[in-house]
């Protein structure tokens, strides 16, 4: 029995480990060449706990195994603290950063149909939940235009809050995307622009900086029924098949940020169906911008709530004369996403 033990846990070991090698590294393969690379990718979190287990037991009953297990950790460090940062509390702001400083949220909101089917005092819970955060910007994917909404019970007071907040309002019917902002914002126009409809570009004045933002929402995995639980062969060419067309449209997304934004201050968010690590963001980290979760999270913050696939696939991104403070996710389930919200500082 413990010999067969040992050999179990000896291909634990050499299996388990190699699939945290192929999920830290595989976002730096193009899809198109090896999708299946995305599976490791996507799977990296669970790996990264079994492997926690497995060098557990290497310590309690083969520790030359241990060995093995830490190296093929420290090899895999860097991708593992994008997944699971361990930064600090936010920093506490002082008056006069607090009027340099914004708040930034991304959000899905499924059209702003509640996934339970509920809207108390006819009054839809997705819109009052944007209304209570109150972020100076908030770019919403997956959206109708506002008078389009008594489908969702959106009410009147609903609209006249938003209004009052938000003097600029931003609605991309191509895209399905709404900015509501605090800040002057307009939807930039170009020929290449309306080709796209996973990214809506605007250029916004905030406090005196402009700043470009991207709005994406990328190709989903589409599984449907059974699929989200029992993962066979139709699961995985999905999720590989979905993973070719969002290196597609990283290459769109690139071409846009490069012609409308190529220096400057940018800002990259919204739902890119895809963790971190991921070859778009491998692609955006290679071109300056980072991840504002990796550099100030503290926690593993998974921003898709539905099936229980608690994945982290909604992200902002950011580039120039911005420091994020902190990030935050909200909790309350209207849509199949949670909001993320970021403080920026203008260091102008």
């Amino acid at each position: 029995m413990k010999k067969f033990l040992r050999i179990f846990l000896v291909a634990a070991n050499i299996l388990c480990g190699l699939a945290l090698i192929a999920g830290a590294l595989g976002g730096y393969v193009d899809p198109r060449t090896m999708p299946h690379l995305s599976l490791f990718v996507l799977a990296f979190p669970v790996v990264v706990f079994c492997m926690l287990v497995i060098l557990v037991c290497d310590y309690i009953w083969m520790r030359m195994w241990a060995v093995y297990a830490a190296l093929v950790f420290m090899l895999a460090m860097p991708a593992v603290m994008d997944v699971f940062p361990a930064n600090g509390p936010a920093q506490r702001m002082s008056p006069q950063e607090r009027e340099k400083s914004f708040t930034f949220m991304t959000y899905n909101v499924l059209s702003f149909w509640n996934v339970h089917g509920e809207y108390p005092l006819n009054a839809n819970p997705t819109l009052s939940e944007i209304i209570a955060a109150e972020p100076d910007i908030a770019c919403l994917q997956e959206t109708y235009a506002f008078d389009r909404m008594d489908r969702v019970q959106v009410s009147g007071a609903q609209l006249d809050s938003v209004y009052a907040r938000y003097p600029y309002v931003v609605f991309d019917a191509r895209a399905a995307m709404t900015v509501l902002s605090k800040f002057p914002v307009k939807k930039v126009e170009g020929d290449d622009t309306g080709a796209h409809r996973e990214v809506a570009v605007y250029r916004a004045e905030i406090r005196g900086e402009e700043v470009t933002i991207f709005s994406v929402h990328l190709r989903s995995i589409c599984l449907r029924g059974k699929e989200r639980t029992r993962y066979g062969r139709t699961t995985l060419g999905k999720i590989a098949g979905a993973s070719i067309s969002r290196a597609e449209q990283a290459d769109r997304l690139m071409e846009l940020i490069q012609k409308y934004a190529p220096a400057g201050n940018v800002i990259v968010c919204g739902d890119f169906n895809d963790v971190p690590g991921c070859y778009t963001l491998r692609r955006l980290k290679d071109d300056g911008l980072h991840s504002v979760n990796a550099m100030v999270g503290h926690k593993y913050m998974p921003t898709y709530n539905a099936y229980r696939l608690l994945v982290n696939i909604d992200h902002i991104m950011y580039r120039g004369a911005l420091r994020p403070v902190s990030i935050t996710r909200g909790a309350v389930r209207n849509s199949d996403h949670y909001p993320v919200t970021a403080t920026f500082l203008l260091e102008n």
